[in-house]
């Protein structure tokens, strides 16, 4: 029986190259496929969560609101975002290629916390560029001028009538949006067409 085929929810095997991109004078829209999802549940006022989860990532997940932190799992980035109350993300590079998942389900008691792969269920974006902000902007109604949400941020908002993660990654400044599989060429199409009215703004 042959394999089956494994793509990502933008229609890019792989193997495959170059990755889907919007490219325009002031703005650059990339997916990031297949990428290590993990939904992260626990206390951190549970010594034994937090200290897991150090044991694995090299420090604990972040207590304050709509923030993450960025470390590392082995040579594998990893980023750790808050999500809500007792929930975060855990991102890595690379879906189905590391221990993330196991290493954390081994490193935290079933008492403590829980780990779930969700790496199918979702892909992310990178936006870039001169106008990233304002792309961003256009589809959500959060506040995310500099003064209220730079690198380091994070939130859960709808943009585009479609329920996405932002992340702040530097002061380019750089953004990753994720967003579930079955939304994801809604999505990337309504960026292609707001990324081509601002190129003629």
């Amino acid at each position: 029986m042959a394999e089956p085929r494994r793509e990502s929810p933008l229609g890019r095997a792989p193997a495959a190259a170059p990755n889907r991109l919007i490219e325009r004078p002031s703005v650059r829209v990339e997916e990031l496929p297949f990428r290590a999802i993990l939904v992260l549940h626990g206390r951190t006022g549970r010594p034994r969560f937090a200290q897991g989860v150090a044991q694995v990532l090299g420090r604990p997940p972040p207590d304050a609101p709509n923030t993450f932190v960025e470390t590392r799992f082995g040579e594998e980035g990893v980023v750790i975002a808050w999500a809500g109350p007792e929930e975060w993300f855990v991102i890595g590079q690379e879906e189905g290629t590391s221990g993330l998942r196991v290493a954390l389900r081994q490193a935290i008691p079933e008492t403590d916390g829980a780990v779930v792969d969700v790496s199918s269920g979702f892909t992310l974006f990178t936006l870039e560029g001169r106008r990233a902000r304002d792309l961003v902007a256009a589809g959500c109604s959060i506040d995310v001028h500099p003064r209220a949400f730079g690198p380091g941020r994070c939130a859960q908002t709808l943009y585009a009538r479609t329920g996405v993660s932002v992340l702040q990654r530097d002061e380019t400044p750089r953004f990753e949006m994720m967003v579930r599989r079955s939304y994801a060429a809604w999505l990337w199409r309504w960026m292609e067409s707001s990324a081509e009215l601002m190129a003629v703004e």
